[in-house]
């Protein structure tokens, strides 16, 4: 009856530690996005480029991705999209 009991509570432990955890995975892969267009290119570097136009903004930026925009004119100037995410 003891075994029982003891079997049961740490089944119970187990399994509170086992929802806890993915609680916190799922919270933690939660990322608040943004897409903002700049002119120029990405250059060599655009990820740099965009985590640095975002610089000044009042949510702090830590991943960002450039893309270079297709122009369909040459009297365009280049354009650049930038998609930057940060933990929400």
């Amino acid at each position: 009856m003891m075994k029982s009991a003891i079997l049961l509570m740490v089944s119970c432990v187990f399994m509170f530690l086992v929802f806890s955890y993915i609680q916190d995975v799922e919270a933690a892969n939660k990322r608040c996005h943004i897409n903002q267009m700049y002119e120029g290119t990405c250059g060599n570097d655009g990820n740099k480029a965009c985590l640095g136009d975002f610089k000044n903004k009042k949510f702090k930026y830590d991943l960002c991705q450039c893309t270079n925009v297709i122009r369909f004119s040459t009297k365009l100037p280049h354009h650049r999209l930038c998609n930057c995410s940060r933990p929400c």
